[in-house]
């Protein structure tokens, strides 16, 4: 059963991902794969967008951050 507990834990991670991600505006959300589904840098996704690098570094930083602390709350749920 750890081979089962273990998928289900990547699931519900991946799910709870999934709900943060839709939260955020359109923008926010293409941002974010840009630069961590697509390996793509700031400057390149300033660019594509037609931001400047800084914008695109604070969402990414805010977001981020955002991202973690609701995975956090997560775990800190499923330990109770």
């Amino acid at each position: 059963m750890p081979i089962v507990r273990e998928k289900m834990k990547r699931e519900d991670l991946f799910q709870r991902i999934l709900d943060t991600l839709r939260e955020w505006p359109n923008l926010d959300q293409q941002i974010f794969a840009q630069a961590h589904y697509h390996g793509q840098s700031i400057e390149t996704i300033s660019s594509s967008l037609n931001l400047d690098m800084e914008e695109v570094r604070l969402i990414l930083q805010h977001r981020d951050r955002e991202l973690y602390a609701a995975l956090r709350k997560q775990a800190a749920g499923a330990m109770q």
